[in-house]
């Protein structure tokens, strides 16, 4: 290139920064002036607020104080965002078209041929010529990329305006200084350097920056688009060198790039750089053309001259109005059709953008990872997944089809809209109408008579056309109108305008009605026809042989029940039951033939498998529709075949033969189809939920599928192996020595089958050939405890839940006559459940056995003896109590097993043992039989032995089963726990449904330098009635009598209803004031009846007054009713009890202990001080009220009922207090005094445990409102099942709603739950015991909210060392206001009333948070895991705790997703119920300076915490906020 013409060009491209800089300015200058005036507005609004500081002390109503304030602020953000936005979208293009203008401009500055004859109108002419031409599709990305930028800044802007003024509120601060904390738009670029990084000076950094890179790079796209039109293939980096050049800019200063390798531009943030031509200069047609050509070494190229590029211009503009013509009309049949550019243009063409959008990535990268968050991906991060799935920024060929499909039938009723406007009154009608008539035209339809801004412009452009009037705003806009005379209202003509506007809209709307409506009646008469025609179709069969044909007509008839949702639900209900009672009948025809007929049936109508098919199981398939059922059906009938097929080596078929296999191969079973998970755990036939696991064991279980990896020495006298399956899992083999002896694996394998139909948690125990050799192979446990069996555990050692599991082996081993259960034939899992294995030895010693304590049939081997013999000698020598009750329990389950079905389960060991004796086979049926009827006589033998009860029978047993026992070893450890833990005790488990979260607390205080101990409880609503009754009884026994109501008394509902409305509503005030002054127009009339001469009224009337005065001071003062509300009924005369009372109840206003707690110790201050007192002397705290139960040896009962006029964090409290310290026989006689109570005090077994444990998480996760888990408890409900089959229904249930095979295997599955850090004993485990989800893991929070936590802030300005030191000093636990309260802490908040009322009382306050990256605020960061905590409860706004009715079910969120997106939410609350122990929850401590965190961490040393339980040092969760970014994650 000839150096003058270098020079030129670089001189042009330096010329057009000035133009470029100067509206790269005007342009942030917009953008400021707009910022500007939103800081004006909000300024303008706080301080219409003076008081902000002073608000009054209550949570409440400093929110209501705020809300105006905050429609205002929003308001001015909405508008804000709205000009900006509007600005952006213009910029955008315009920068784009002057990058174009300019490219041409430098190429006519450069005095290049034909460019250099263009003048300004030329260049701005041809400007616009060649943007048609130009490959503008990057342009809809720029412009969006641009708006999510500025939306960043919006949210930080609305953000830091609401923390500012909350912290300003927090902290006393009045509105002048919550103003000066927002900063201010600084307009002068020196002064705003030195700005600071407040609210809105850091909004403005960020909106200029935003401005300024993305102008310039739409600018030099527009460039460099225009130099890849006309030809340009090389561009050289420009940077512009002066002393604020960057590294990055000046190593690529004076570089040449192709022009389709060019790097971005600009490459960073306030970049400045540009480029210029390089290579080719010459103009395509010019003599410098062709003498270039002639020398060209790198091949020729030209740029094309001015007039070319027109030609292409509107050559391009005729196709595009072709193409729309044809677009606009339908002419184009199939989009598909058209090329990916005639789609882009068309999609310009409408306004359809080519680029994709935020939305469409995350959507695209959804699919591409399901299950996966990717809401919250932004800028590298976003880049970078899009990078890695290959997701380009344009949409594709098939979207933009799909885009402009819905645009084309927009256009088709456009024009149908045009067609109705057509027919509307010529406009003369308006025209002629006067304006005033016009204005009252316009009310009449809701149109505004004020102007619009958006209006305000469109009048401007009409006035002034060619001029931007888009931009104007404050002053500009003000000025323009006023040059204009344009006023408020809208002129005549803008009326006419809007009226004509709003009639086409809603004819528009009624044509769209209408064919929705046509389109609904029309779907209607269809599914209408298809019912009534599918219900004909259904006719009962003279003979069951049409059963198919029936069943098919029945599907069909229930599909269009099911479909016809849009029909009236009198129509469905009448068809399906028609339906249902045809089905009945055909049901009931089936049921009457017996097994033989239906047997002859199957194996007519080809049933396969008929034979291994008993009669309940052929009902199934010839009468039910249900798949579920009828492939659960198929599944036992297949595993039962397949047991058969592989024993006899595949002699026997029912199938059509197949050719013989090799003999030297084991005998494979026939092929079964693949496993078929039911939607649901069905209780039908017992055993039928095992269906589908025997049917995978057919897949699961072949010999190829396991891998021999070793001995196992594991003790025992025959030899055994390890194998490993194809999903790694271990399994013990014992393979069988002779080969006459194979029926023994066979007898392990009924022994399980046996045994899961009792506990279906029973070990897997099937017969298989490994190797060619028969035996039995066991799956191995992992997760068993150090002293994993009895060998050195005394009868008296054992808990009461390993006593029943013990007696339930008990049972299935006598049933099964195998006597070979020594110690070492238990194993013990970690989550204390027990397992019985190795029952090699079933029916060896059938009919010689017997059922007695000394029965030892082994002994002559040297082998131990039945560890059930020591255990039930221990029982009758006094050491053990056991319950026989249990073993009823598991007795009455193995008397719902069919015989066939026993039999069944028994044939392959049988007819193996027997194969060659039918007399021995059928002898040994007898006594099976016999052995199954006569359990229950055989135990009623044992048990008159053991309990020394000769007369001993089940049934005389008390009604009340399973009754309170007392206490095993392991709750007298407890108990001794309880007692060692001081303030924070341990809870005892209930089974029962009495007590709320099955949790009793016990702990012990200090009474007048004395020892007692205290059980603490909330009783369930449901049991609420049946104490009452109790205590009600003796309280009016002690009382008198009372009797019927007066005739005169008609005031008592009235008045109710007022006080029920009115502790309803305290606290928000939405009272209604119907029913209250109802009550209190009652006034005048009891007036009168007071000067009645019946002392009885008058006394009636005295009670009503009293009250109606009560209701209106509580509304008044916002406060609940003081006392309990009663009905008047006249005392009678004093009468004696008929009985002595067993305890004495008074009642009264609630009542508390008042305490001191020092170094975990409480100590007692008072007795009996009342509410107000407690919440230091609060007039608007409600007395409440309380029985008060004292016992003859002084044990004290206090319970406070549900009941309107308890405070709600109050209802249902029972404290029941004992002189001395915590022994087991305390606690016992405690809890037989609850039961005196009507109280049910067994203890949980863990069945209890897991059965509330797979429910609670139902009620978490709102599944219990679904069908099928209402379908399922009804299931149970209605056969009064077990706790046994609800639990494993409910595990079907869960397995089949989180997909998974086994749930007792997933990581966090824990039925018993977790107690909490000891504060005084830190190796004990104490306080409550919570339970923690299963269906999301730590693993899972930590991948998909890394870097959450559950922040605390403290409060007051109090210290956080000082804090520190007060919870590590005295309870090392963060608690709720009814945990202080009962500790010894006074009870505080900004809002005790509302907490107290709402139930926030009860839990401990946290957000959730997402970690800052630098500079954290002062506060307590908890462990995200804690969400798991089956009592935590998140909301997405501050409900300060509420827990009434069902606001939680409302609005809990309870899924990962829920826990992020509150995050966003400053508001958000996640609360947790009584207490959160510090150091095994705590994630870090930030304080406010090194100092205090030298303060914190010497909390910890002084008492000799360095670490924390999950081996972290102290000083490493100990941070500044300066600190911070260097913490170890």
């Amino acid at each position: 290139m000839p150096s003058d013409l270098k020079q030129r060009i670089q001189a042009a491209t330096l010329k057009s920064l000035t133009d470029r800089n100067r509206y790269n300015d005007q342009v942030t200058a917009q953008l400021t002036q707009a910022l500007k005036q939103a800081e004006d507005e909000v300024a303008r609004a706080i301080l219409q607020y003076r008081s902000l500081g002073s608000l009054p002390d209550n949570k409440l109503a400093a929110l209501k104080g705020l809300e105006k304030l905050q429609l205002e602020l929003d308001d001015t953000m909405k508008r804000l965002k709205r000009e900006q936005t509007l600005v952006f979208r213009r910029t955008t293009k315009d920068s784009f078209k002057l990058g174009i203008q300019q490219g041409i401009g430098e190429l006519a500055d450069a005095a290049l041929p034909f460019y250099t004859d263009l003048k300004p109108e030329g260049i701005d002419k041809l400007a616009t010529k060649v943007f048609t031409i130009v490959d503008t599709n990057a342009l809809d990305f720029m412009a969006q990329y641009n708006l999510t930028l500025a939306g960043d800044v919006h949210r930080e802007l609305a953000d830091g305006i609401k923390r500012t003024i909350l912290n300003g509120v927090a902290t006393g601060k009045g509105a002048d200084d919550i103003v000066r904390d927002m900063g201010k738009v600084i307009i002068d670029k020196d002064s705003f350097r030195q700005a600071g990084s407040r609210v809105f000076s850091k909004a403005q950094y960020h909106m200029e920056m935003i401005a300024r890179t993305e102008v310039l790079r739409a600018h030099n796209m527009g460039r460099l688009k225009f130099h890849e039109r006309v030809g340009i293939q090389k561009l050289e980096w420009l940077a512009m060198e002066d002393e604020r050049m960057c590294p990055v800019c000046g190593g690529l200063d004076g570089k040449t790039f192709p022009i389709d390798k060019f790097p971005q531009q600009p490459a960073h943030p306030h970049c400045r750089c540009t480029n210029i031509v390089a290579w080719p200069m010459t103009v395509c047609g010019s003599e410098m053309a062709a003498k270039a050509a002639a020398q060209a070494s790198q091949g020729d190229a030209c740029i094309l001259p001015p007039h070319v590029l027109e030609g292409m211009a509107d050559a391009q503009a005729k196709e595009n109005a072709k193409l729309k013509s044809a677009f606009e009309n339908g002419d184009i049949a199939d989009l598909g059709s058209l090329t990916v550019k005639q789609l882009q243009t068309l999609a310009k063409q409408n306004g359809v953008a080519i680029a994709r959008t935020k939305a469409d990535f995350i959507k695209l990268l959804d699919l591409a990872e399901p299950g996966i968050d990717h809401g919250d991906l932004a800028g590298a991060a976003l880049s970078a997944k899009l990078k890695e799935h290959k997701i380009g920024l344009l949409r594709t060929k098939e979207e933009l089809v799909d885009l402009l499909g819905l645009k084309q039938t927009e256009l088709k009723q456009a024009k149908l809209l045009a067609a109705q406007m057509a027919k509307i009154p010529p406009a003369e009608g308006l025209e002629g109408m006067t304006a005033q008539q016009l204005k009252e035209m316009a009310k009449e339809n809701g149109i505004s008579l004020n102007m619009t801004k958006q209006e305000t412009i469109e009048l401007l452009d009409k006035l002034e056309p060619g001029v931007d009037h888009s931009g104007l705003m404050g002053k500009k806009l003000a000025a323009a109108k006023q040059k204009h005379g344009i006023g408020i209202l809208k002129n005549k003509q803008q009326l006419v305008e809007a009226l004509q506007k709003k009639a086409g809209a809603d004819m528009a709307e009624s044509v769209k009605k209408k064919a929705v409506d046509e389109a609904k009646q029309k779907l209607i008469l269809k599914q209408k026809t298809a019912l009534e025609d599918a219900a004909k179709a259904v006719v009962v069969p003279d003979t069951p042989t049409g059963y198919k044909d029936f069943l098919d007509a029945i599907a069909k008839a229930e599909q269009a029940v099911s479909g016809g949702t849009d029909l009236p639900q009198e129509l469905l209900a009448a068809h399906s039951k028609e339906i249902a009672l045809k089905k009945q009948l055909f049901q009931d025809q089936v049921g009457k033939l017996k097994s033989a007929e239906l047997k002859t049936l199957a194996k007519e109508t080809k049933v396969q498998y008929w034979q291994w098919a008993n009669k309940d199981e052929l009902t199934t398939l010839f009468t039910e529709t249900d798949p579920a059922k009828i492939k659960a059906v198929q599944a036992s009938i297949d595993t039962k075949h397949a047991a058969w097929a592989e024993k006899h080596g595949g002699k026997k078929k029912t199938a059509p033969a197949k050719p013989a296999t090799p003999k030297k191969e084991p005998p494979k079973p026939a092929p079964q189809p693949s496993p078929v998970k039911p939607p649901e755990a069905k209780i039908g036939k017992k055993g039928a939920e095992f269906a589908t696991v025997d049917s995978a064991w057919q897949q699961k279980g072949l010999p190829s599928k396991f891998k021999k990896t070793g001995k196992a020495a594991v003790g025992g006298a025959h030899e055994k192996e390890f194998w490993t399956d194809e999903n790694g899992d271990k399994w013990l083999f014992k393979p069988i020595g002779r080969k006459d002896d194979e029926f023994i694996a066979f007898g392990e394998e009924a022994a399980y089958k046996i045994g899961r139909l009792i506990d279906p948690h029973s070990i897997e125990v099937r017969t298989i050939q490994l190797n060619g050799r028969t035996g039995s192979i066991q799956k191995w446990r992992t997760d068993l405890r150090d002293d994993f069996d009895f060998r050195n555990i005394l009868p008296q050692d054992l808990t009461t839940i390993e006593l029943e599991q013990i007696q339930r082996e008990h049972v299935v081993d006598w049933l099964i006559a195998n006597h070979d259960g020594h110690s070492k034939q238990f194993i013990r899992a970690r989550g204390g459940r027990v397992y019985g294995i190795d029952k090699g030895q079933a029916f060896k010693f059938l009919g010689q056995d017997k059922l007695s304590l000394d029965y030892h049939p082994n002994g002559v081997c040297g082998e131990e003896e039945p560890f059930y013999n020591k255990v039930f000698r221990a029982a009758k020598e006094g050491k053990v109590r056991v319950d026989p009750n249990a073993t009823l329990r598991y007795i009455q389950e193995v008397e719902k097993i069919a015989d066939e079905d026993y039999l069944d389960l028994l044939r392959p060991y049988a007819e193996g043992r027997f194969s060659k004796d039918p007399a021995g086979l059928r002898h040994f049926y007898d006594l099976v039989l016999e052995r199954k009827h006569n359990l229950r006589r055989d135990f009623e033998g044992y048990y008159a032995d053991v309990l020394g009860d000769r007369g001993f029978r089940f049934d005389k047993l008390s009604a009340a089963t399973g009754k309170k026992k007392l206490l095993s070893s392991a709750e007298e450890t407890l108990v001794e726990e309880a007692r060692k833990l001081g303030w924070q005790g341990k809870t005892l488990p209930f089974d029962s449904g009495d007590v709320e979260d099955q949790n009793a607390l016990i702990f012990t205080e200090s009474f007048k330098g004395k020892k007692r101990t205290v059980v603490k409880m909330k009783i369930r609503p449901d049991t609420d009635r049946r104490i009452d009754e109790v205590l009600r009884r003796y309280v009016q026994t002690a009382a008198g009598e009372k009797g019927q109501p007066l005739v005169e008394d008609s005031f008592f509902p009235t008045i109710l209803d007022a006080v029920k409305n009115v502790n309803f509503h305290v606290g928000d005030g939405k009272y209604n004031r119907t029913k209250i002054d109802k009550a209190l127009r009652l006034r005048k009339k009891l007036e009168t009846l007071q000067k009645s001469a019946d002392p009885k009224v008058k006394e009636m009337a005295d009670h009503y007054l009293k009250w109606v005065k009560e209701i209106e001071e509580s509304v008044d003062w916002d406060r609940a009713t003081n006392g309990v509300f009663d009905q008047y009924l006249p005392k009678l005369d004093a009468q004696k009890p008929k009985e002595k009372p067993p305890f004495k109840v008074e009642r009264g206003k609630v009542t508390h202990t008042k305490r001191r707690i020092g170094s975990g110790t409480i100590t007692v201050e008072a007795d009996d001080i009342d509410n107000r007192t407690l919440f230091n002397h609060n007039s608007r705290m409600q007395d409440g009220h309380q029985y008060t139960v004292t016992f003859e040896d002084g044990t004290r009962v206090r319970y406070r009922p549900w009941s309107d006029t308890n405070l709600y964090a109050q209802r249902g409290e029972l404290e029941m207090i004992l002189d001395g310290d915590a022994t087991p026989g305390r606690v016992e006689a405690m809890l037989e005094k609850l039961e005196q109570l009507g109280i049910d005090t067994r203890v949980a077994t863990a069945e209890n445990a897991e059965q509330m444990y797979l429910e609670k998480l139902a009620y978490i996760r709102k599944t219990d409102k679904s069908a099928d888990y209402k379908r399922l408890q009804k299931s149970l409900d209605d056969r009064n099942a077990t706790t046994t089959e609800r639990v494993q229904a409910l595990r079907g249930y869960w397995q089949k709603e989180l997909g998974v095979q086994d749930i007792t295997q997933l990581s966090g599955y824990n039925p018993l739950g977790e107690y909490q850090a000891g504060f005084l004993d830190r190796d004990a485990k104490g306080g409550y015991r919570h339970q923690f989800r299963f269906d999301i893991t730590d693993e899972e929070l930590e991948k998909q909210m890394k870097g959450y936590s559950l922040v605390h802030d403290l409060t007051n300005g109090e210290s956080m060392s000082g804090f520190i030191d007060l919870i590590m000093e005295n309870n090392g636990a963060m608690v709720s206001t009814v945990e202080k309260m009962r500790m010894g802490v006074a009870p505080g908040g900004m809002s005790p009333v509302a907490d107290m009322q709402t139930g926030g009382a009860s839990y401990f306050f946290t957000r959730i948070k997402k970690q800052p990256a630098s500079d954290a605020s002062p506060a307590l960061y908890f462990k995200k895991q804690m969400l798991r905590r089956m009592d935590a409860i998140s909301y997405d706004h501050d409900a300060y705790g509420k827990v009434i009715d069902d606001y939680v079910q409302r609005n809990r969120g309870a899924s990962i997703d829920d826990w992020k997106r509150f995050s966003q939410r400053h508001g958000n609350e996640t609360i947790f119920k009584y207490s959160v122990t510090l150091l095994d929850n705590i994630e870090f401590i930030v304080a406010r300076s090194d100092n205090e965190r030298r303060e914190i961490i010497q909390s910890f040393t002084r008492r000799g915490i360095k670490k924390l339980p999950d081996g972290r040092k102290v000083e490493d969760i100990v941070h500044t906020p300066q600190s911070w970014s260097k913490r170890k994650q």
